[in-house]
């Protein structure tokens, strides 16, 4: 089950990071896709912060932890939009050079 699930996750997000850069899509259909990488990546960073909101409101008193959540989705969500830019770049200059 945990393949059947990376697989289609995996052809999901790759799929729409493609897509959203491809030329040869129409525009509309490169902004849906590009909504959905957003959509799922921004999705995780804000399940990992909202667990840390949880943790802070707890009544065990779990600040550190919370405090390490918040952390992991800044790190998470600054590696991403890394990525992104890189990728973005390294596709345009593919076009420009073609």
């Amino acid at each position: 089950m945990d393949i059947l699930f990376e697989f289609i996750f995996e052809f999901i997000v790759e799929g729409a990071l493609e897509l959203s850069t491809s030329r040869r899509v129409p525009l509309p259909l490169r902004i849906i896709a590009a909504v959905i990488v957003v959509g799922v990546f921004g999705g995780a960073v804000f399940l990992i912060a909202f667990t840390g909101v949880i943790l802070l409101r707890s009544e065990d008193n779990m600040i550190a932890l919370a405090v390490l959540m918040f952390l992991i989705a800044a790190l998470i969500a600054g590696v991403l939009i890394w990525k992104v830019v890189k990728f973005y770049k390294n596709r345009s200059k593919d076009y420009l050079e073609k």
